[in-house]
């Protein structure tokens, strides 16, 4: 008689061990479901001819507006954290005649009546260029240099096209899209 109650001990733990196995692995499956997975942007050299990189004829009005990161190349080491790096994707940049904002990598630049100057480089070393992105358009980079109100500089932008700036920041390049005007 002793024999049937260890039985039924048994299977009920055998049975409950399984379940609780079952619904801990759905549970796993939901959270690599969730997690995307975080790619960085392949940076090549280009061989788009007709491609309508930024020149100083545009001056800063195609600039003006809002622009946000869409993708992130990965040139070289870093001492960033990787998730600090992927949360930038969507952070948000304003350019325009009195205000400059940036939220970049944990810190918020903001200026009232900024001061833009726009200057060409042949020293392409840091930029997109460097890497090779869009190299057959371009054999020089533009970059805006933000200054603040006590004439300090405050921020680089590399000036890819009217749709499309970049910044380089310690093994990374932050490309940006634009949003709005």
């Amino acid at each position: 008689m002793q024999l049937i109650p260890n039985k039924i001990t048994y299977i009920l733990i055998i049975f409950f061990v399984l379940v609780s196995c079952h619904k801990s692995d759905e549970k796993s499956k939901e959270v690599f479901k969730k997690k995307e997975v975080f790619h960085y942007r392949e940076i090549v050299i280009d061989s788009v001819r007709d491609y309508h990189t930024y020149k100083r004829k545009y001056g800063l009005n195609c600039l003006f507006g809002k622009w946000i990161i869409t993708s992130i190349a990965d040139v070289g080491g870093t001492m960033i954290n990787e998730n600090k790096i992927q949360s930038q994707i969507g952070k948000k940049l304003v350019i325009n005649e009195t205000n400059f904002e940036v939220d970049f990598l944990g810190s918020i630049f903001k200026t009232k009546h900024p001061s833009y100057s726009i200057v060409s480089d042949k020293g392409t070393k840091g930029t997109s260029l460097w890497y090779g992105y869009l190299s057959s358009s371009r054999d020089s980079v533009f970059n805006l240099i933000v200054e603040n109100e006590k004439k300090e500089s405050y921020f680089y932008i590399e000036l890819i096209s009217c749709k499309e700036i970049a910044t380089y920041y310690d093994g990374r390049i932050y490309f940006y899209a634009k949003q709005s005007k």
